[in-house]
């Protein structure tokens, strides 16, 4: 749970997304972009018991998205929020039934 979460052991969760995000948005700059896609999770909407760390970088790259109506309205932002998947990933080790 977060309480017992480093500042450290959610930053290797956390950063893996996020990092990655303004990273790319920095290289961008101003020049102009027609779209962005990004590959999200239903955890940042709804939350998952022990991940709120994954589950608070998927959220703010959907808020980064969303943010683009107001900051570059010229560009179209897509966030897929992805939900578990049988038989692979985060749901296939049993976190998820």
């Amino acid at each position: 749970t977060l309480p017992d979460k480093t500042p450290e052991e959610f930053a290797l969760v956390f950063d893996v997304k996020v990092e990655g995000w303004y990273n790319l948005m920095a290289a961008l700059g101003d020049a102009p972009v027609g779209s962005v896609m990004t590959f999200s999770s239903i955890a940042g909407r709804f939350g998952n018991a022990g991940q709120t760390d994954y589950a608070a970088a998927n959220d703010l790259l959907c808020k980064c998205i969303s943010s683009f109506r107001s900051s570059r309205p010229d560009t179209r932002g897509i966030a897929i929020d992805w939900t578990a998947w049988s038989g692979i990933g985060m749901a296939a080790r049993g976190s998820i039934p």
